[in-house]
């Protein structure tokens, strides 16, 4: 008795099935290359319009809507294997991925001011995605592995639609304001060459599970499908794969034209984000559900960078970066709504990275 999808199934694949025994027949040479040879072929209007006003000097309200889509990426749809390193996590594309479909509505309302470029602003998102690409674990049937040694990480179109909304707040403001306050003092003037700065975005995205993730936790916990009295722990609406609950960015810059000298010191954060949906180690002919793998999230995460350049001739500058001053590391961790406590499923340290260029600029 089969308790659990097959392959084909979860990741969208069509291939012939013998209907008496629900078994993928015997292929051949041609429709295994038609199926590890996908191709995305399709002509698509998408519509767009946007409207901008400015009642006020300095103030501009913007609306916006837009028909998109997303294409997968070339390792979502690649059918070839990598190993993630310091694991041996096995990932492999899938070729039989779609597009998806977007729908997006914007607001913004802006005011600009002051002789420097001084900014607030507000903006609200709103978006509808069919079919979104999100990631999750499939049985490997090479692999004779009972539990999750025997999974490896792939690609879906969830056949649900995700909903997405968001607004974001973002400000800007030279220091020269401390002038305006009769603080006199030797070098006042050089406070209109600093200014700072951020943004922060709070996003609401959500899509229920697929029918296949629900099925496999049912199928775990010895639920049968429908059956309203039993495992009730999971909830069937997760967050979106890849969007995070929200992001914050803050500078301070350093800005002197006539000494040719921009220094920038910004730091980045991120709150968790959905990295694989959770899915059942199977066995083989998917007959026991051996094991479930809870949702997995990277962990929330901030880093600090610092970019300076200097003209040291007439259009000739040099530059240099460093990313990632902090040495932050990134943990990934199971979804802590489905745990006691935050359980970190593996940390890894990108560690700093050091640039250096130099440019020149001529001017016809």
């Amino acid at each position: 008795m089969q308790l659990s999808a097959f392959n084909d199934q979860i990741l969208g694949i069509d291939v012939p099935v013998d209907p008496t025994t629900g078994i993928v027949d015997l292929l051949t040479r041609e429709q295994i290359l038609a199926l590890v040879n996908g191709e995305i072929d399709e002509t698509k209007i998408l519509p767009s319009a946007g409207i901008t006003y400015r009642p006020i000097e300095g103030l501009t309200l913007r609306a916006a809507f837009s028909q998109t889509v997303a294409r997968p990426s070339f390792r979502e749809v690649g059918y070839y294997v990598t190993v993630e390193p310091g694991t041996d996590e096995q990932t492999v594309g899938n070729p039989q991925l779609g597009i998806s479909e977007v729908e997006s509505y914007d607001a913004r309302v802006e005011y600009v001011f002051g002789d420097l470029g001084d900014l607030v602003a507000f903006s609200a998102f709103y978006k509808v995605i069919d079919d979104p690409i999100e990631s999750t674990f499939v049985r490997n049937p090479l692999n004779r592995e009972t539990g999750a040694q025997g999974l490896f990480r792939t690609f879906f179109n969830n056949p649900n639609t995700a909903r997405l909304w968001g607004i974001e707040v973002e400000a800007r403001k030279s220091l020269d304001f401390l002038e305006w306050l009769g603080l006199d003092f030797p070098g006042a003037e050089i406070l209109e060459s600093f200014s700072i700065g951020g943004n922060y975005s709070y996003i609401e995205a959500s899509v229920a599970r697929s029918p296949f993730e629900v099925a496999r936790v049912q199928n775990f916990f010895s639920v049968a499908p429908g059956d309203r009295a039993g495992y009730n722990g999971l909830k069937r609406e997760r967050r979106l794969f890849g969007q995070p609950e929200w992001i914050a960015n803050a500078d301070i810059t350093f800005d002197r034209e006539e000494w040719g000298t921009s220094i920038t010191l910004a730091v980045f954060a991120i709150s968790d984000v959905l990295d694989t949906a959770g899915a059942a180690g199977v066995s083989q002919d998917l007959t026991t559900v051996n094991e479930y793998i809870l949702d997995r999230y990277l962990d929330s995460y901030y880093q600090l960078d610092l970019v300076a350049s200097q003209e040291i001739w007439k259009g000739l500058t040099l530059k240099m970066s460093v990313k990632n001053l902090t040495d932050t590391a990134r943990r990934r961790i199971f979804d802590p709504e489905q745990t006691s406590s935050k359980i970190v499923d593996r940390t890894r340290r990108s560690g700093r990275d050091w640039s250096f260029s130099v440019g020149y600029k001529v001017d016809f």
